[in-house]
């Protein structure tokens, strides 16, 4: 099987022509596989082209989940190239549109925050007590919506990608993500000159497109930004 990328939790390689295979590390516990092919059959909720998904393999002692392959170029890597701003606004719309779909069929983010904090000590009890006055929501929450989960195919459409963080919240929570994510350095991560410019633009963007203010977002974005250093 090709190569074609990977992360923290698993590698993907080409399954076939048009499928790829999503294959965990042989020690992701079994119910956090299970969890993110249960939040594969709610990406119809979703108003955007995604990938379908086609059900769990075993190879050997890994587990798989095989998705439709997405091919293209990703939206950092078009907006680094081209400092297009026509795709920021873009991005921008797409993230008000599914914030205003509702739903029960999800887990709460707090679930999320709880399993992220799980895997860390540092600040553990400080980021429990601030997750545990944090309100409950039911927004529909991609859960790590930024410009590299968006790939732009061949015919020049936007597909949605990696709903492993799919969950239901506060409007607030998600875009307080997004934006954490370009306001802060991620460790381990360099940036070029050019880079850290577009970040910046972005943030600016971002606020004001979205009509909010980082005050509003005050409440989530410590524990974003503690959350973001162990992912």
């Amino acid at each position: 099987m090709n190569f074609v990328g990977s992360g923290v939790t698993a590698d993907v390689y080409e399954y076939d022509e048009n499928k790829v295979i999503k294959l965990f590390h042989e020690n992701i516990d079994k119910r956090v596989i299970e969890l993110e092919y249960e939040k594969s059959m709610h990406l119809d909720l979703f108003p955007f082209k995604t990938p379908k998904c086609y059900g769990k393999v075993q190879q050997g002692n890994r587990t798989g989940i095989i998705f439709d392959y997405i091919k293209g170029e990703n939206c950092q890597d078009y907006y680094t190239r081209t400092d297009d701003i026509s795709c920021l606004e873009r991005f921008v719309k797409m993230q008000k549109q599914y914030l205003q779909i509702h739903t029960t069929e999800l887990s709460s983010y707090k679930d999320q925050l709880f399993n992220y904090m799980n895997r860390q000590s540092k600040n553990l009890y400080k980021n429990l007590k601030r997750a545990a006055l944090l309100p409950e929501g039911d927004n529909l929450l991609h859960g790590d919506f930024h410009l590299k989960n968006i790939i732009i195919d061949s015919d020049g459409e936007w597909n949605v990608i990696d709903f492993c963080s799919l969950c239901r919240g506060p409007w607030q929570y998600e875009v307080a993500r997004t934006y954490t994510i370009y306001a802060t350095d991620i460790p381990g991560m360099t940036y070029t000159k050019k880079e850290i410019e577009q970040r910046k633009v972005l943030c600016d963007f971002y606020l004001e497109h979205m009509g909010v203010t980082e005050e509003e977002l005050k409440p989530y974005i410590p524990l974003i930004k503690d959350i973001l250093r162990f992912e």
